[in-house]
C-alpha cells in the first residue's frame, strides 16, 4: 500500500529543490509571472544566478577589447533603437565601474558590497561538457544543446502577472496625486503592461522633470495615505511594487535550442559556432566542440557548449558590466541520444588505456570504490543524468539521490539472531 506520508514528503521536497533550481540557475526567479522559459527579471542576471553560467574569455589586451565593448554599445544593437543609443545607456545608470581604474574598483568595494566584482573569483567556466562512451559502430549521434541569452526588455515586453483589484487600485479615486500616465497602463488576460515608453529620463536629476519623477510622487507614501479619520492607505500602496517593477530595469531571457546530428568518427578541430535564428548582440557567440578517443572496448565523444562571445577586457570583469551579462550564456545544458550508448565503464579498476590522454587517477579510484553501479557518462564543469530506457545522458548543475532513512530500531528477537555466533 502506497504510504500517504512518503508522498507528502516527496511533494514538499521536489517543492524545495525547484527553488533552489530557480534561485540559483534560473530561470523563473522573479515574479512577473511569465512562462519560466522567456522571464523577465528586475536586475542584472550575473548577480542573480551563481551557477550554470559560461563566460566569454577574458582578453589578453584589455584596453582594446575595452573600445570594442564600447563601440558595440553605442551602435545599433538589440539593446537599442538607433536613435536611442545614449539614452538607453544613461537612463539604465548600468557599467558605472567602467569609467575608473581597478584600484578605484576596488575601494569602492570596500564600501560598496553589494557591488561584489567577480575578479574575487578565479573560476569563470567558458564551456561544460560530458563524455559519453558509445559501440564502436555508431557514426551519428543526437545532441540537443540548450541555454539562455540576456538582454534588456523592452517598453513593449515587459508584462507583469497582477490581478484586477491590484489594476484598478491605481486608478482609485480620492488619492491626491493621481497616475500621471493611467492613459498608457493597460490590463489584458491577467497582465498589467504600457503601450508606449514613458516620457522623460529615469536618471536623476533629469527624472524629476518627466513622467518618471511625477510616478515618483504618486507612489509617495503621503500620497497614498488616506486623509481621514479611519486613516490606513489606498490599495494602490500594497500593489504599488508591481508597477515599480514594470518601470524599473528589466531583463528578458530569450531561449536557445539548438538540435544537431554529429559525426562521432573524429574529433572537430575548433568550436563550431551555432546558426542562431534570430539577430543576437553582435558580440556574442556559441557553438560546440567535439573530441573523440578510442579504447579497445568502445568509442568516448566528449561533447562541449562553448562560449565563443568576444573576449571580454580583465579590468571589466564585474557582474554589474552590461557587456559581460549580455555576453554570457545561462543555464546551459547538453543531452546526448543515441542507442549506442554503452556504459562509461566497464566494472574494471581502468577504463582507460595507460598512456591515454584522458587519463584520471581520481576518476579511477572512484570507479573502484563504485564499481558495481552503472555509470553512463561524466560531467565537465557539470554533472550528468542519464535514462537507460530512453538512451539518453544529460548535463545537470544540481544532481540528486535518494538517500534511505537509517533506523536503528530493533524486535528484541531480531538482535538476538543477528548476534547469535552458532
Amino acid at each position: 500500500m502506497k504510504n500517504q506520508t512518503d508522498d507528502i514528503d516527496k511533494k514538499a521536497r521536489q517543492i524545495f529543490q525547484d527553488r533552489i533550481l530557480k534561485g540559483m540557475i534560473g530561470p523563473g526567479s522573479d515574479m512577473w509571472g511569465l512562462p519560466d522559459e522567456e522571464e523577465i527579471i528586475s536586475d542584472y542576471p550575473l548577480p542573480r544566478y551563481f551557477s550554470g553560467v559560461l563566460f566569454p574569455n577574458k582578453s589578453v589586451s584589455p584596453q582594446s577589447q575595452a573600445d570594442e565593448d564600447d563601440a558595440a554599445l553605442a551602435s545599433e544593437s538589440l539593446i537599442t533603437d538607433e536613435n536611442e543609443g545614449d539614452t538607453a545607456l544613461d537612463t539604465q545608470d548600468l557599467d558605472i565601474e567602467e569609467t575608473k581604474d581597478i584600484g578605484e574598483k576596488q575601494e569602492e568595494g570596500k564600501v560598496k558590497r553589494q557591488d561584489f566584482n567577480l575578479d574575487t573569483n578565479s573560476f569563470f567556466p567558458t564551456n561544460i561538457g560530458i563524455t559519453i562512451a558509445l559501440d564502436k559502430s555508431i557514426k551519428e549521434i543526437d545532441v540537443e544543446f540548450s541555454f539562455g541569452l540576456y538582454t534588456q526588455a523592452k517598453t513593449e515586453e515587459r508584462r507583469i502577472k497582477i490581478s484586477k483589484a491590484g489594476y484598478d487600485s491605481f486608478f482609485e479615486q480620492g488619492i491626491p496625486y493621481p497616475l500621471p500616465f493611467r492613459d498608457s497602463l493597460k490590463y489584458e488576460d491577467g497582465f498589467m503592461f504600457l503601450n508606449r515608453e514613458l516620457k522623460g529620463e529615469q536618471k536623476n536629476p533629469e527624472r524629476a522633470n518627466g513622467e518618471y519623477g511625477q510616478f515618483d510622487e504618486f507612489k509617495n507614501r503621503k500620497n497614498l495615505t488616506r486623509q481621514t479619520e479611519e486613516g490606513g492607505y489606498f490599495s494602490a500602496y500594497y500593489h504599488i511594487g508591481k508597477l515599480e517593477k514594470l518601470l524599473g530595469r528589466a531583463w528578458k531571457r530569450t531561449p536557445f535550442i539548438f538540435k544537431e546530428t554529429i559525426n562521432v568518427e573524429k574529433s572537430s578541430k575548433s568550436p563550431i559556432s551555432f546558426d542562431f535564428p534570430i539577430e543576437i548582440y553582435k558580440l556574442t557567440d556559441a557553438g560546440y566542440n567535439i573530441k573523440i578517443y578510442e579504447d579497445d572496448r568502445a568509442r568516448f565523444v566528449k561533447i562541449q557548449l562553448v562560449n565563443r562571445s568576444e573576449d571580454h577586457p580583465a579590468n571589466r570583469f564585474s557582474n554589474r558590466s552590461e557587456n559581460l551579462n549580455f555576453k554570457s550564456l545561462f543555464q546551459g545544458s547538453i543531452k546526448v541520444q543515441s542507442e549506442g550508448l554503452v556504459e562509461y565503464k566497464d566494472n574494471s579498476l581502468n577504463t582507460y588505456a595507460s598512456d591515454d590522454d584522458i587519463r584520471d587517477e581520481e576518476a579511477e579510484e572512484i570507479e573502484l570504490i563504485y564499481r558495481n553501479i552503472k555509470s553512463y557518462g561524466i560531467g565537465h564543469n557539470c554533472s550528468v543524468i542519464w535514462d537507460e530506457h530512453t538512451k539518453t545522458v544529460e548535463s545537470t548543475f544540481l544532481p540528486e539521490q535518494n538517500i534511505n532513512d537509517v533506523i536503528n530500531e530493533f524486535e528484541d528477537s531480531s538482535l538476538d539472531k543477528a548476534l547469535d555466533m552458532r
